[in-house]
């Protein structure tokens, strides 16, 4: 595997860290889960949805999962709503490149993001 473009790269270094601040057992779980969100959208600006349509749908997928989380743990039912559309938008792109299963994975996720 070839070594990735350095914005490329550091769009996957902050999804992966993400993915850390989500799962992070230590430290106040609302501010892990904004940190993560933050990463989130911080990788989804190099990874757009026109120039990489499977990796943008990947980090919406992601970026869905703590918006889900920080309103289970916040208690605000409205950030389910924000959750939401991240689900739906990854299956908006999973379905660009032809990757059914996981839009159909992503739909079912947004449909459990009822406020």
């Amino acid at each position: 595997m070839g070594a990735l473009h350095p914005p490329l790269a550091c769009a996957a270094t902050q999804n992966n860290l993400g993915a850390a601040y989500s799962d992070l057992p230590v430290g106040d779980r609302g501010e892990n889960l904004k940190k993560a969100i933050e990463c989130y959208e911080a990788a989804l600006r190099v990874r757009t949805e026109t120039d990489f349509p499977q990796a943008w749908a990947n980090t919406m997928c992601n970026l869905g999962l703590p918006w889900w989380d920080l309103a289970d743990h916040s208690g605000d039912r409205q950030l389910l709503g924000t959750a939401r559309d991240c689900f739906l938008n990854a299956a908006r792109g999973y379905r660009a490149v032809g990757n059914e299963d996981e839009a159909r994975d992503a739909e079912r996720q947004a449909d459990r993001c009822e406020p």
